[in-house]
Formats: C-alpha cells, structure tokens, sequence
C-alpha cells in the first residue's frame, strides 16, 4: 500500500464517519439510545467508531500498542 492509496483510505473514513454523524444529529436523542442490532444503541455504535479511531490514532502515533480489548 502506497502512502496515497493510504491517505485516500484515510479521506474516504473521515467522508464516511461525517456522513454517520451528520445523519445521527437529525435523529431525535431517545431514538439514538433505542436498542442497536450489533451494539446496545445506534449511540453505542456511534461511540464504538469513536473509540475504536482514537485506537487506531494512538497505534499510528507510535504511542502504545492496540489491544484486542479496545477494540
């Protein structure tokens, strides 16, 4: 994987996880903590990508390793 191919990965996640967040701040609150199909919520599932980014942005960062639990 070339660094571009990677840094379009990279702007297509961000267009992606934007696209999520955008469309979720259209949904009413108490919908967003209805039960989810693989997580609790669609909440739950919006802060699992959250969690799960700032993961990957440590291990990229060098600063610690990724472990299954965090993920």
């Amino acid at each position: 994987m070339t660094v571009e191919h990677f840094a379009q990965l990279m702007r297509h996640h961000r267009w992606a996880v934007e696209r999520l967040l955008d469309t979720a701040a259209l949904v009413p609150a108490e919908a967003l903590e209805e039960p989810g199909l693989s997580h609790e919520s669609v909440f739950a599932t919006l802060r699992h990508i959250a969690d799960v980014d700032q993961s990957w942005g440590r291990l990229a960062r060098g600063e610690g390793e990724l472990s299954v639990e965090e993920v």
